[in-house]
C-alpha cells in the first residue's frame, strides 16, 4: 500500500510539472499582449514609427539615419537566420533610443549594448550617433539572433529557461562575429554551470572575465566541427536532457573539450598570421600566400586570411587565382569588391563596372549619407561606348590601387587595340 501511495504521489508531481509547463506557453501570449505597450516603450517617450517587412521601427525624431541603417541590415540577418532555423516571417518591434542615458534608463543597465525583451518580441538599441555604425551592425545581428532563437525554441515547445544562456549568447556571438576577427587574449574563463542562466550570466561579467567571448569560442568551435545545422540540433535535443548531455549525445564532446579545442586552434593561428606579417613585411609573398593558404585549410572561414589572400596573389601577379579566391569568398566586403573591379579590367568593362558599383552599395550600408557615386564609376559609365577612353581616364586619374593591375592592363591593351596610338603610346 505505501509503494502504491509512493506512485500515486510521483504521478501526481509529473502531472503538475506537465501541467504547469503546458499553462506557461498559453499563458505567455495573453500577457505578451497585455505588457506589449509598457516593455516597448518603458519611458513613454514620443516615438516616431517606420513600418518595413515585418518590422515596426520606433525612433525619435532626427534620428532616421539609423532607421535606415537597419532596414539595410535587416535582409542579411534575416538571410543569415532562415539559414540556421528556416525561412521566417517577423513580427518584430525594434525601439531606437537617440541618447544614451535614455537607454540606460529603458534597460536599467549601464553595460549592456542592447538588448531583446521575448515577452513582446521586442530589440532595443542605441542609436547610430551613440555607438557608431559598426557596434550597431553588431549589435542588431546579436539581438535579431537572439529573437529568433527565442521564436524557434517556442515553435517546438522547449521553455526559454531550458537554454543555458551561454549557449544562447554564443549563437548570438557567431551570428553578429561572422567575418570578423575576435580576440582571445583577453579571456578569463569560468565554470559553465555558472553561466546557465540569465542572472548567473550577468554576474560572471565581473571584473575582467567576460562570459560573451567564453560563450563564443564554445558554440563557434561547435559550428567549426560539426556545422551550422548542429545549433537547431542541440536546441531540439534540450526537451529531453540538459545542454551538456545533449552536448554529448550528438557531438560526444563537452563544453570544455570545445571551448580548449577552439582556443588552441586560435593560439595556432595566432601565430601563423604573425609569420605572415613578418614575411608580408619583408616582401617574401610568396611564402606570406603559403601561411595563407595553411590557415584556411585549418579554419576555411578565417577572416583575415581569406580577405589577405587575395592582395598577395596580386602582389605576385597571379590574377586568375586572386578572382578565384574572391568569387569563392562567402561575404565579400566593400574592399573585396573593389579588387574584383580592378582585376576586371583585365577581361571585361562591363565587370568592372558591376563590381564597383556593388562596392559602393556596400559602403552606403556602413555610411548612409554616401549617395556620390566614385570616380571609378564615373570613369567607365561616361564611356562605356568608347572603352579605350574609359581606361585612360582610369590611368589618367591613378584610381587603379595596384600598380601590378595596371601595367597588366596596359599589356592587354596594346594587344586588343594595335592600331589606337592613344593605346600604343602608353
Amino acid at each position: 500500500m505505501k509503494f502504491f501511495k509512493k506512485i500515486l504521489f510521483v504521478i501526481l508531481i509529473v502531472s503538475v510539472f506537465v501541467v504547469t509547463r503546458l499553462l506557461i506557453q498559453d499563458v505567455k501570449p495573453l500577457f505578451k499582449n497585455l505588457v506589449n505597450e509598457t516593455i516597448a516603450n518603458p519611458l513613454d517617450k514620443d516615438f516616431l514609427t517606420e513600418e518595413f517587412e515585418g518590422l515596426t521601427i520606433r525612433y525619435e525624431k532626427d534620428d532616421y539615419a539609423t532607421v535606415e541603417t537597419i532596414k539595410t541590415l535587416y535582409p542579411d540577418a534575416k538571410e543569415e537566420l532562415d539559414k540556421l532555423y528556416g525561412s521566417h516571417s517577423d513580427e518584430l518591434t525594434i525601439v531606437v533610443y537617440a541618447k544614451l542615458e535614455d537607454f540606460n534608463a529603458a534597460s536599467d543597465s549601464e553595460i549592456l549594448g542592447g538588448y531583446y525583451t521575448p515577452i513582446n518580441d521586442s530589440i532595443h538599441l542605441k542609436s547610430e550617433e551613440v555607438v557608431g555604425d559598426f557596434e550597431l551592425e553588431d549589435t542588431f545581428f546579436h539581438e535579431y539572433a537572439h529573437y529568433r532563437t527565442n521564436r524557434y525554441i517556442d515553435e517546438h515547445g522547449i521553455l526559454e529557461e531550458d537554454l543555458p544562456q551561454w549557449f544562447n549568447e554564443g549563437i548570438s556571438e557567431v551570428i553578429a562575429k561572422k567575418n570578423t576577427s575576435v580576440d582571445k587574449d583577453s579571456l578569463e574563463t569560468i565554470d559553465f554551470k555558472e553561466l546557465d542562466s540569465n542572472t548567473l550570466f550577468l554576474k560572471g561579467r565581473q571584473g575582467n572575465i567576460d562570459p560573451y567571448l567564453q560563450s563564443y569560442f564554445t558554440v563557434n568551435e561547435l559550428v567549426h566541427q560539426f556545422g551550422p545545422e548542429i545549433v537547431p540540433k542541440v536546441l531540439l535535443a534540450l526537451k529531453d536532457s540538459d545542454i551538456y548531455k545533449a552536448l554529448d549525445d550528438l557531438t560526444g564532446t563537452s563544453s570544455e573539450e570545445l571551448l580548449s579545442n577552439s582556443l588552441d586552434r586560435s593560439e595556432q593561428i595566432n601565430d601563423l598570421l604573425e609569420k605572415a606579417s613578418e614575411y608580408a613585411v619583408n616582401g617574401a609573398y610568396k611564402e606570406t600566400t603559403n601561411i595563407y593558404q595553411e590557415i584556411l585549410r585549418i579554419e576555411p572561414n578565417n577572416y583575415i586570411a581569406n580577405t589577405s589572400l587575395s592582395h598577395f596573389l596580386v602582389k605576385q601577379y597571379k590574377f586568375t587565382d586572386a578572382v578565384s579566391q574572391l568569387t569563392n569568398m562567402e561575404v565579400l566586403e566593400s574592399f573585396d569588391l573593389q579588387l574584383l573591379a580592378e582585376l576586371s579590367l583585365l577581361s571585361d568593362l562591363n565587370d568592372s563596372l558591376k563590381y564597383m558599383e556593388m562596392s559602393e552599395e556596400k559602403n552606403k550600408t556602413k555610411f548612409t549619407d554616401n549617395s556620390s557615386t566614385s570616380p571609378f564609376v564615373d570613369a567607365i559609365r561616361n564611356n562605356i561606348d568608347d572603352p579605350v577612353s574609359a581606361y585612360l581616364q582610369l590611368f589618367k586619374e591613378n584610381l587603379i590601387t595596384y600598380k601590378e593591375i595596371e601595367s597588366q592592363v596596359k599589356v592587354n591593351l596594346k594587344k586588343m587595340y594595335p592600331d589606337d596610338s592613344r593605346v600604343q603610346n602608353l
